[in-house]
């Protein structure tokens, strides 16, 4: 195997761990890099190069060290993980709220796919919102 062929693989046997360190599937990960499933496989296989798009994102978006990526130098990530929280003891509803946030908060696909929901649904169901945040503002009668 050539420097270069072992190069490739290294970088994709890393990029396989970080993916399933940030519990993604390869067709998670591949859409949200927007690029082929069978590319992201390609990669992780040591077949081609992840490219400069891909690389990009996956800084900006999970801030991993891209000297680990590429060298396998230093840590995975260039800080800490956020760690969740302890269990406040609140209602259930605010505690599915505080995972919710917490998921939003660290995994971008998440917080994609909310956002996305919320603005869909914010603009399909516009007039239901207004009437909702009407009723809440009149005084209630006794």
């Amino acid at each position: 195997m050539n420097e270069k062929q072992k190069a490739k693989k290294e970088i994709g046997e890393r990029l396989r761990k970080l993916r399933k360190h940030l519990r993604y599937n390869q067709g998670q990960l591949a859409e949200f890099l927007e690029v082929g499933r069978a590319d992201l496989s390609s990669t992780e296989r040591g077949r081609i190069y992840p490219t400069v798009y891909v690389l990009y994102l996956l800084k900006k978006e999970f801030n991993i060290s891209l000297y680990w990526l590429l060298f396998n130098e230093g840590d995975m990530f260039y800080t800490e993980p956020v760690r969740r929280r302890e269990n406040s003891g609140l209602n259930p509803l605010n505690e599915e709220l505080k995972d919710l946030f917490f998921h939003m908060e660290n995994i971008p696909m998440v917080r994609h796919a909310v956002l996305s929901f919320f603005f869909e649904y914010k603009e399909n169901y516009r007039y239901l919102i207004a009437d909702s945040l009407q009723d809440s503002e009149k005084p209630k009668e006794k």
